[in-house]
């Protein structure tokens, strides 16, 4: 009812990632905006003006990896940062202190464990995954990180 005849001085705002289970009866009464994902370049200037109102200081390689790790979301990105600032004792936050909160491996080491996989020397690929599990990579996130 509330809905159907709201007050004058109301306003509703609703704010969902599942459009879908909206009633069409409620989504009739609504103005739509569609909302998309920021790029990774915005996401880093954001960020890195963020980080400085917080007296924080990062390389550019750790601000957009964190970008890269957000995906679009400002809200999610803002977290990790957030994240970084709390983590760190470092006076300059660096890329592999973000990939080390992250769980993500040194991509060095990664491409490194593909060739050793690709030229069948699979004690080394195994010794270089235990490697980087054991300094907090995730192995499910080193097997299928793509661009990180």
């Amino acid at each position: 009812k509330t809905l159907e005849e709201p007050p004058k001085h109301v306003k509703f705002i609703f704010a969902t990632t599942e459009v879908r289970k909206i009633p069409v009866t409620v989504l009739s009464r609504c103005q739509r905006f569609d909302l998309h994902r920021v790029d990774i370049d915005t996401l880093a200037r954001h960020f890195a003006a963020v980080a400085k109102k917080e007296g924080a200081s990062f390389t550019e390689a750790a601000l957009h990896l964190i970008a890269r790790a957000a995906d679009g979301s400002v809200r999610d990105g803002l977290s990790l940062l957030d994240q970084a600032i709390t983590d760190s004792g470092e006076a300059q936050i660096d890329e592999n202190a973000v990939r080390r909160m992250l769980g993500l491996a040194d991509r060095t080491v990664t491409f490194d464990m593909l060739d050793a996989v690709l030229r069948g020397d699979v004690a080394t690929a195994l010794d270089l995954m235990a490697e980087q599990y054991h300094s907090g990579a995730d192995p499910a996130v080193m097997l299928t990180s793509k661009a990180l």
